[in-house]
């Protein structure tokens, strides 16, 4: 066993069940909202890149802001 499996499981066992299971639940929730979000970015992705009077630098301007842009919106790009 790993040194990350053992800090995990000794880290679980110490919660109670009920703190588990919102623990999961609220895991569960955060990664449907992240595959939601994702794949809205991926819709978008696949009609800009269908649109033919939209062009690659385009696109991928606007799926990828810049650096700049990133640290002024708070945003973590690409996702």
């Amino acid at each position: 066993m790993s040194s990350y499996e053992a800090n995990g499981e000794f880290r679980y066992n110490s919660m109670k069940r009920s703190d588990l299971e919102r623990l999961a639940v609220s895991a569960i929730r955060e990664h449907r909202r992240l595959l939601a979000a994702d794949e809205v970015v991926y819709e978008e992705w696949t009609r800009a890149t269908d649109d033919p009077s939209i062009s690659m630098p385009l696109a991928i301007s606007l799926m990828f802001p810049s650096t700049k842009n990133d640290a002024q919106t708070g945003h973590d790009w690409p996702r």
